[in-house]
């Protein structure tokens, strides 16, 4: 049986933030090439690999953290006591 309360059609639901946040963890390394060539076009070599260095590093880190938290976020459920409260109703036969 489907919560229509807390199902999504959006595409804003826990699944949608889990996986996001997973895409942002497995991508991070990506920013640092992609800085180094942004900058590069922007300026010259030299500060395309100095400056896109620290940029790519800094976006990669803040994709991985945010990530993470995105994840974390979306695991735990936003009312644990209603799970638990459907749980006994279910375990004590008053669902049908």
């Amino acid at each position: 049986m489907v919560d229509r309360e807390s199902a999504s059609s959006s595409g804003t639901g826990p699944l949608t933030g889990f996986t996001g946040g997973l895409f942002k963890v497995a991508t991070a390394p990506l920013q640092l090439p992609v800085a180094i060539l942004t900058t590069t076009r922007q300026k010259n070599i030299l500060y395309g690999v100095t400056f896109g260095t620290l940029k790519g590093m800094g976006m990669g880190v803040a994709n991985v953290v945010g990530g993470t938290v995105q994840v974390v976020k979306n695991a735990i459920p936003a009312n644990p006591m209603d799970l638990v409260t459907r749980k006994l109703a279910y375990l004590n036969g008053t669902v049908k």
